[in-house]
């Protein structure tokens, strides 16, 4: 439901609108983009002055302002509409806000406290907020609030259109054709975020992994994921590895990459002796890694089971049946 911000309600004299964006001081080297889309009756951007970011900072009257800060424990950016004198061609306003990671590997639910917060911009009444890692914790660009002209008076009203892929796919629907660069000033970098004396890495990491919604299976190509982002917190590959792998059987979900090990040890044994591997032993040494071990729902993927028996008798040496009487390497 909208909000309705007419001039001629003094209840509701919002002359001047602020929607600020902003994230604690967690452990996670990221931050938050936020972007304003001035809309014509088109319902699209038809000037690249029109859309406001960290990279066109102001319209060319003013009425739309930009602005930035990182200060300890709280990294925000924020943007002022003066909807009193916003250009009588715009009649609505659409605001995103994004995750700002190259690496385009991070979500809102890895920000940690990524909020978003729209206010009377001269007593601070809040009119809307929106908590991003709670309500679109795997998400990176938000359709958050848009603007709307209706008449002499304006409505605020939250949209909450969440994307997986970031603010290019927005940028491509309602500003068509016109080139924006998102990419900020690498000259002037944010100042590294302080980690408490006595907040242990593996802790972070571990509560990280305990939120990820695996559905019962871990592949390898999330666990390398995961690797990865336990480096941006200070841990080894070896030590995030540990973590990963306790947590995983404390949640009791398939652990591909030990699976696979599993695997690998049973056709060491039907094999080592005679480097052979016939059809029982294949279904065996399938059926023994693909089976859920106690408590699990889910036990080695059946594909990356006979894909890696195949690419294991490639690396040793193993020969396998090839009709009644021939045996090769596959």
């Amino acid at each position: 439901m909208g909000v309705n911000i007419d001039k001629r309600d003094a209840r509701l004299d919002l002359g001047a609108v602020q929607v600020r964006a902003g994230c604690g001081n967690g452990w996670v080297s990221a931050d938050l983009d936020l972007v304003a889309l001035l809309l014509d009756r088109s319902g699209r951007v038809t000037d690249p002055s029109r859309i406001v970011f960290h990279n066109n900072a102001r319209t060319p009257d003013g009425t739309v302002v930009w602005s930035g800060r990182a200060v300890t424990g709280e990294d925000q950016e924020s943007i002022l509409f003066d909807l009193s004198r916003l250009d009588a061609h715009v009649v609505e306003v659409i605001v995103c806000v994004a995750v700002f990671d190259p690496s385009r590997r991070l979500n809102f639910g890895q920000i940690e406290g990524s909020s978003l917060v729209v206010s009377d911009a001269a007593s601070g009444r809040e009119v809307h907020r929106c908590e991003l890692g709670e309500d679109h914790g795997t998400m990176r660009a938000l359709e958050a609030v848009r603007l709307m002209r209706l008449g002499r008076s304006w409505q605020v009203e939250p949209l909450g259109r969440a994307h997986g892929d970031g603010l290019e796919p927005i940028l491509e629907h309602y500003a068509p054709g016109i080139a924006v660069r998102l990419a900020k000033d690498e000259s002037a970098p944010s100042p590294p975020r302080s980690r408490p004396a006595d907040c242990d890495p593996r802790d972070i990491f571990a509560e990280l992994v305990s939120s990820k919604p695996f559905d019962g299976y871990c592949s390898t190509t999330e666990r390398q994921a995961l690797v990865r982002e336990a480096q941006l917190i200070g841990l080894d590959p070896a030590g995030a590895e540990i973590v990963l792998d306790f947590e995983l059987e404390r949640r009791r979900i398939a652990n591909e990459a030990v699976l696979l090990q599993r695997l690998e040890s049973i056709l060491h044994q039907f094999t080592d002796d005679d480097k052979k591997l016939d059809d029982k032993e294949r279904r065996d040494a399938l059926q023994l890694a693909c089976r859920p071990a106690g408590g699990c729902s889910k036990g080695l993927q059946y594909d990356v089971a006979e894909d890696y028996v195949t690419r294991f008798c490639r690396m040793n040496g193993v020969r396998v049946k090839a009709g009644l009487f021939k045996w090769i390497v596959p």
